[in-house]
């Protein structure tokens, strides 16, 4: 069975679907992040094989993988035979272990470009400068290798957001959550309060916890600038028609009272952080 993470979490509130996965012999999920939490809760009700795939349809979807039973770090894997995997900086320079920088593949997988649109193409197909005769494809993807040469992924070039000057990646404030023993899904957007800029944070969760524990345990691992400005329950994650969260769908926090009655000098000093 093949699908995407927030699919599969989908699909294990469904009690007929925790029945029937004890008799799938592999999993695979692709698309997104898969959590710890939810790889935990899956691995409890089947012995099936969970791979974590990663790949775009420009190079033919598949281009790594790694079996993540028994595993204690949550990767994108090795290339599969036939395909190359890059971690480059801005200048197409390779970067070393540990450095963020985007994914570029090459190999025989990658594909000729997109028909009728020549511009796109000419955007994200290139000659490979490491290997004569051959194309890259430039995903805009993030990601950084191991130590162990394993693909860790960063979210996307296009989805990073910008707070108060600084780049922040929502992959990282999710995967803080979902660090959470008791979040079971999360999802992250900016959104405009009031005219103010600021992040939102969507979760699930499987006992009850509080906004303060939930701060607390975001604040031992992420700096201030990081931890989103609202804390938002919500009973699930919207997904959308390919299987993904769709944060368009969840719904704005409101303001709070203390915010409705900040005086004119208590707002201009609000504006000003």
């Amino acid at each position: 069975m093949a699908l995407t993470p927030s699919r599969l979490s989908a699909y294990l509130k469904n009690p007929a679907f925790q029945r029937a996965v004890v008799r799938v012999e592999s999993l695979i999920c692709g698309g997104e992040s898969i959590s710890p939490a939810l790889l935990h809760q899956i691995q409890l009700l089947t012995d099936a094989r969970i791979y974590n795939q990663y790949g775009p349809s420009e190079a033919t979807v598949g281009v790594s993988y790694k079996l993540l039973n028994g595993t204690n770090a949550i990767t994108a894997g090795r290339p599969m035979d036939n395909c190359k995997l890059y971690v480059l900086d801005q200048y197409r320079h390779p970067l070393p272990i540990g450095v963020y920088g985007e994914i570029y593949i090459g190999g025989k997988n990658v594909g000729r470009g997109y028909r009728n649109a020549s511009e796109l193409t000419e955007k994200s197909f290139f000659p490979s400068p490491f290997s004569h005769g051959e194309r890259l494809y430039r995903t805009g993807d993030v990601g950084c290798w191991t130590k162990d040469g394993e693909l860790l992924l960063g979210g996307r070039m296009d989805s990073q957001l910008k707070v108060r000057g600084v780049r922040l990646e929502p992959q990282e404030i999710t995967a803080c959550l979902l660090g959470h023993p008791r979040i079971t899904d999360a999802a992250l957007r900016m959104a405009e309060l009031s005219g103010v800029p600021c992040l939102v944070a969507y979760y699930t969760t499987s006992a009850p916890l509080t906004k303060g524990e939930l701060l607390r345990h975001m604040g031992r691992s992420l700096p201030d600038y990081m931890i989103p400005a609202h804390l938002v329950e919500v009973p699930e994650i919207p997904l959308s028609p390919n299987g993904k969260a769709d944060v368009s769908l969840l719904p704005l926090p409101q303001a709070s009272p203390e915010d409705a009655s900040a005086t004119p000098l208590e707002r201009q000093i609000l504006d000003l952080f």
